[in-house]
């Protein structure tokens, strides 16, 4: 999870029943105020992810890309997941829209 540390709770602990320090976690914007502009940082994705990116983005369905790649559709669908959260993405239409901005 990202976040920001804001403070820590003892009592937040003694709720759940933790016998250590809990930490307070908040969810912070991933991305810069203008994220049109955002270029996504495709290194941190193996090369079977960016085949699965390039092959998203000319539209083709999990199944055709399953078939293509000699993979099966639970294959795709992991590698699709891994690489939105690579890319800090929080939905698949989100890959879709960066695939075919990046590879059309």
């Amino acid at each position: 999870m990202v976040g920001v540390l804001l403070s820590t709770s003892k009592s937040a602990a003694l709720e759940k029943g933790l016998r250590c320090k809990t930490i307070q976690w908040y969810p912070v914007n991933r991305y810069p105020v203008n994220r049109k502009l955002m270029q996504p940082d495709l290194s941190r994705l193996s090369l079977q992810q960016k085949d699965i990116m390039r092959l998203l983005a000319k539209g083709l369905t999990d199944a055709a890309i399953a078939t293509r790649l000699s993979l099966s559709v639970a294959v795709v669908l992991a590698h699709k997941q891994q690489m939105a959260d690579k890319l800090g993405l929080t939905d698949m239409d989100e890959l879709t829209r960066i695939s075919a901005k990046v590879y059309l």
